[in-house]
């Protein structure tokens, strides 16, 4: 699975899975759409843990300014290798509830 990095969901840039163009979007694109939004938000959760985990000053330790630069960019794709590598299951209980509420038929303005 390839990803386009935590950054877009630290944007707030979130993956078009509206409902304003599910009529025009076959099944197959709905669903890699969600899967794609667990990935990124599993691969954000874990980035955040291992940054409050302290990984982030083990890195960072007798390297000075410039380790600390990148450290962010290593956890990241840590998390993001993680995440490919099956990670903590949250990416597929994410697209299943983003599946879910799209076949709904309450809208979200409800």
């Amino acid at each position: 699975m390839v990803m386009t990095g935590i950054s877009s969901i630290a944007g707030l840039q979130a993956p078009d899975i509206s409902t304003a163009k599910d009529s025009q979007r076959s099944d197959s694109e709905k669903a890699e759409a969600a899967a794609k939004a667990g990935a990124e938000f599993e691969a954000l959760f874990i980035a955040q843990m291992l940054e409050y985990s302290g990984l982030s000053k083990a890195l960072t330790m007798n390297g000075g300014e410039g380790v600390e630069a990148f450290s962010r960019f290593m956890i990241e794709q840590l998390a993001e290798d993680l995440v490919e590598q099956g990670g903590f299951g949250l990416s597929e209980s994410i697209t299943q509830s983003l599946l879910s509420q799209q076949d709904s038929p309450i809208s979200a303005k409800e």
